[in-house]
């Protein structure tokens, strides 16, 4: 007969089993609560990668790609025997390449006459009409100011691809055409034109309804003017960017040393063109890459890395703002705690910059204080102040960070994502709390290197971080997923290339929730470049 106190012990054992069971079932059904939260956010897994440039040659030289609300992408890419696009369509993939540049010689390749064909564009509306453009130049040069013809070829949905054109520009001397458009199918062309006497911008408004309107000036120097640019948030707000160099002969920039002006005009479609707005005298002249961000209104802020006159070897990362009820602001330093006597050797680059939709910003970079370790700073402009806030460390740990990226959810939650030693870390940023304790999302090993790490985030506020890892026989892509609800999903290999060496990635996300990773590959043994894809579907953005 069992004993008083073995059947105590028995009653206790069954009720600790009991209370197991329970935990171990409460676990089984919290997994499988998030896995169906999971699934609401992805329903498969990365397509098969895909060449999006033709296949038909064996050197791609640039590639452009663009996408609409719809989830509909362009991607044009050009060689010296032709112009191609492919389009990608959803549930159905890339289609077959198009050849646009009705002006080759289709059956024989190789007998065309031979000229260099580069600086794609496209604009892409809301419908899936498209206009893309690009320059041709006979002596091969790819110089700005110099004498070529920039084409047009449009796509009208259910009459497909037109002839190409040359676009009038009315003058020789002319750089390649750039041209920037809204979802309503609007565009904006802009080009610049150096001769002995002066330098001038032109513009050339399209619309569906009349087409082009009449050229006009939007900029007139004594200067040559170089680097032009123009951005757009595709809702009909532009800026458009050009430096001013007083040797009219600097055709190479190569062979030209110093600092330089940098100009900017805003334009609205419902308000005009702003004043011509110096930006900075001193700018270095190779040194003069924009990071731009527009918020709902129109508003935008231009970052960029700052060389110092005196001292070439340090750099500041500044920024300038326009308002649409004020204009343009005064240029200003974001990164003060370079002044640090301590610090005048450091480098602050690769800046980036993004806006939530209170019209809040928040600007990240990398400094290299001491020429070993780096590491990512930040600094927010508060919209109701109307003022940058302190910069200040994201992450104070001594691990070499750089390549930071960022993205801002609509709630103002920001991720920001870099590569390190150990792996690819990710801070977090609320408006309750600030930045998060420094997360490695994916440790490397001694025997691969992870970097090259690219966010983007939806209109869902689901974030995707993906990045590269080097071995010396294969590159690898990986990904992963972050919503504020599940937190980071596990990592998922995208793609593994034996042949080639991979490089450059870009992650887009369209607003009809389509993921799209983007890169270009070397091949080992002949170096011939070519571009890649592949694509996730994210059902819950599908189905909305």
């Amino acid at each position: 007969m069992p004993s008083n106190l073995d059947k105590l012990f028995y009653v206790i054992l069954m009720s600790f089993l009991k209370i197991f069971w329970v935990i171990v079932a409460y676990i089984l059904s919290l997994r499988l609560f998030v896995h169906k939260l999971f699934d609401k956010v992805r329903n498969c897994k990365w397509s098969k990668a895909v060449r999006i440039d033709t296949g038909e040659y064996s050197e791609t030289n640039t590639l452009n790609i663009a996408f609409n609300r719809i989830g509909e992408a362009l991607a044009i890419s050009n060689y010296d025997q032709g112009v191609y696009v492919r389009r990608f369509i959803p549930n159905k993939g890339w289609l077959e390449a198009t050849c646009i540049d009705k002006t080759i010689n289709s059956d024989n390749p190789e007998a065309t006459t031979r000229s260099r064909r580069y600086d794609p564009q496209i604009c892409l509306d809301g419908q899936g009409n498209s206009l893309v453009s690009w320059h041709e130049d006979q002596e091969f040069e790819i110089v700005s100011g110099h004498t070529g013809t920039s084409w047009i070829n449009q796509y009208r949905v259910g009459s497909g691809w037109g002839e190409p054109t040359p676009f009038d520009l009315n003058l020789n001397g002319c750089g390649a055409v750039k041209i920037a458009g809204d979802l309503q199918g609007n565009v904006i062309a802009v080009w610049c034109h150096n001769s002995r006497e002066q330098s001038t911008i032109a513009c050339k408004h399209y619309s569906p309804e009349t087409g082009w309107g009449k050229t006009f000036q939007i900029a007139e120097h004594s200067l040559y003017t170089h680097n032009l640019n123009i951005f757009d948030d595709q809702q009909g707000h532009y800026v458009v960017t050009w430096d001013g160099r007083e040797d009219h002969s600097a055709d190479d920039e190569f062979f030209y040393k110093g600092h330089v002006p940098v100009y900017a005009r805003y334009y609205s479609i419902n308000d005009g063109w702003s004043d011509e707005e110096l930006i900075r005298p001193d700018f270095y002249y190779d040194k003069m890459d924009f990071e731009v961000a527009f918020d709902q209104s129109g508003n935008v802020i231009l970052v960029w890395e700052h060389y110092i006159v005196a001292s070439p070897d340090r750099s500041i990362i500044c920024a300038v703002r326009y308002s649409v009820e004020n204009g343009w602001t005064r240029a200003c330093e974001i990164d003060p705690g370079i002044a640090d006597s301590s610090e005048n050797l450091s480098e602050s680059n690769n800046p980036k910059i993004a806006f939530d939709h209170a019209g809040n910003a928040i600007a990240v970079w990398y400094q290299n204080s001491d020429r070993r370790y780096g590491s990512i700073w930040t600094n927010r402009y508060n919209s109701r102040s109307n003022s940058w806030e302190r910069a200040h460390h994201i992450s104070t740990e001594n691990a070499n960070q750089t390549e930071p990226q960022l993205a801002v959810a609509t709630s103002g939650t920001a991720c920001v994502t870099w590569a390190q030693q150990g792996g690819i870390a990710c801070s977090l940023y609320t408006n309750d709390t600030g930045w998060s304790s420094l997360e490695l999302i994916h440790k490397d090993n001694r025997t691969y290197g992870d970097y090259a790490p690219r966010i983007a985030i939806d209109s869902k506020d689901t974030f995707i971080v993906i990045w590269m890892q080097e071995s010396s026989k294969y590159s690898t892509f990986w990904s992963r997923i972050y919503t504020e609800k599940a937190g980071w999903e596990t990592s998922e290999r995208l793609f593994r290339d034996y042949a080639c060496h991979s490089r450059s990635p870009e992650v887009k996300l369209d607003p009809a929730g389509v993921a799209h990773v983007i890169w270009d590959t070397s091949d080992r043994e002949s170096c011939n470049t070519h571009f890649w894809s592949s694509y996730l579907q994210l059902q819950d953005n599908t189905d909305a």
